[in-house]
């Protein structure tokens, strides 16, 4: 009798040392996504612990919970994916805007249940896809010196950052373009190769318009094809 009430005094002080240990282990953030420059369309931010942080139940959290800051803001909706991944997701309307920087500094506030924290702020950042050029083609002569270029991006960008950053290079000497709206817009083909036959069949009945996304940016027009 003595002998068994000695080996759970032992257990339980075993098992009160294991949790005690437990408990003080700080909660470390194994992974932060997305990272790194050029992300693409970003709609979710992912930011993993190295264990159970909450019970599975209410996943949904608030940002005075979350304790993370975001630069510039962002509208997140706060969720639990599982007990240790917390997401920020992003509605359409709300998606990260491409070419920006992003940082994230994400406070000591989220606690495990142990009450376990992470021991100092810490900042993560990163930055969405920057514009670059998809495609360029040759349209016309406007002159013996005046050539036509067709130059279609990733993404919508303003006449003056296209005017301010492109150019024309010839016998060593730089020249600077006049640019302006694409008045021909490029019909898309709309139809397919059948197998097994020479000809192509058209899907729709009319054909589409380029996907020029225009838009506005600080003040003036944006488009994607100039």
């Amino acid at each position: 009798m003595a002998t068994s009430a000695r080996n759970l005094f032992f257990c339980l002080i075993i098992l009160l040392i294991a949790n005690h240990s437990y408990a003080a282990e700080p909660l470390n953030i194994l992974r932060f996504t997305p990272a790194g420059q050029d992300v693409p369309d970003t709609r979710q931010i992912v930011v993993e612990f190295n264990r159970p942080v909450v019970p599975i139940g209410r996943m949904e959290r608030t940002a005075q919970e979350v304790g993370i800051e975001i630069t510039p803001p962002l509208n997140c909706q706060w969720r639990w994916l599982n007990t240790s991944s917390l997401s920020c997701q992003l509605d359409e309307k709300d998606a990260a805007a491409p070419a920006t920087r992003y940082a994230l500094k994400i406070n000591p506030v989220i606690a495990a249940e142990d009450g376990g924290k992470i021991e100092a702020a810490q900042s993560y950042e990163f930055t969405t896809q920057r514009p670059a050029i998809s495609s360029t083609s040759f349209r016309t002569w406007r002159g013996a010196q005046t050539p036509v270029i067709r130059v279609v991006f990733n993404q919508p960008v303003s006449q003056s950052s296209v005017a301010q950053s492109l150019s024309m290079i010839a016998a060593g000497e730089q020249f600077p373009l006049t640019v302006q709206a694409d008045k021909e817009e490029q019909i898309l083909p709309d139809y397919i190769l059948v197998p097994g036959e020479k000809g192509w069949m058209p899907i729709t009945a009319d054909p589409r318009q380029s996907d020029d996304q225009k838009t506005q940016m600080n003040g003036e027009e944006a488009r994607r094809v100039w």
